[in-house]
């Protein structure tokens, strides 16, 4: 809708949602003017507050108009009480300091409190934290040192490869001489192949060298930890060291070889 007043520069324009009768719409228009502060009707403005006042300014419709807010007037301010969303504020108000800590990224407590100097927060107790900050004790030599050849041996196997060497094999078995760190590489297929190329690898070695084999080292894996293996330990008098699970650091001499 739009309206003018002969004393004003400019029109003003006013849009509403609704409908209005069109025979009454300059007269309504220009009561709602008289309500305007002249210096502020250059910029387009209206005085609703001062309508309200006088109970003139607005006259809804009973059967087309429904509320939307409601509020108060405060030094000739409308004021519309509104709940600030939780999906907006920095803090939940339910939200534990467990919660926030984690919410942040686990900061520590100094860091937190930094963050939030209105927040009396206590000592937190983080688990996730606990771990985090935990440190493994390094491993000591466990295992024996050799002193002479094929003493002590290594093994471990590598694999599967992608894409496999031109032979066809996936799997390489890695055997280390503890005496003189010499090392022996077997390629194999399968891993159902390794007890086969060892037994191999201890008939040779054993005629070459003229010593007898007295440990193997290994890691804790099935390949080496089976009724083949075992049973030919046993047999040959071989004693089987084995690593702890998940620590490769553990057999150094294996793995810097990978």
């Amino acid at each position: 809708m739009a309206a003018s007043n002969k004393n004003l520069d400019a029109a003003i324009q006013a849009r509403f949602s609704g409908s209005v009768n069109p025979s009454k719409a300059a007269t309504y228009a220009q009561s709602l003017l008289d309500k305007a502060n002249a210096a502020m009707a250059k910029k387009a403005l209206l005085s609703v507050n001062s309508g309200v006042a006088d109970q003139q300014g607005i006259h809804p419709h009973p059967w087309h108009c429904h509320t939307l807010c409601t509020g108060r007037t405060t030094k000739e301010v409308l004021l519309i009480d509104l709940q600030t969303p939780r999906a907006l504020s920095v803090k939940d108000p339910d939200q534990s300091y467990i919660d926030l800590h984690q919410a942040l990224g686990h900061p520590s407590l100094t860091y937190l409190k930094k963050s939030f100097p209105n927040l009396s927060i206590p000592n937190i107790e983080c688990s996730v934290c606990d771990v985090s900050k935990m440190h493994r004790q390094p491993f000591s030599g466990s295992f024996p040192i050799a002193t002479k050849p094929l003493e002590i041996i290594h093994m471990d196997l590598c694999g599967p490869m992608s894409p496999p060497s031109w032979g066809g094999n996936f799997y390489f078995l890695k055997i280390i001489n503890g005496y003189s760190k010499y090392h022996f590489i077997f390629p194999i297929k399968l891993k159902s192949n390794m007890f086969q190329t060892f037994s191999m690898f201890l008939s040779k070695v054993k005629n070459a060298s003229g010593h007898k084999l007295i440990s193997v080292v290994s890691d804790n894996s099935g390949e080496f930890v089976n009724n083949s293996f075992q049973s030919s330990f046993a047999a040959k008098g071989i004693k089987h060291l084995t690593s702890a699970p998940y620590t490769p650091q553990q057999n150094p001499f294996t793995k810097r070889g990978n």
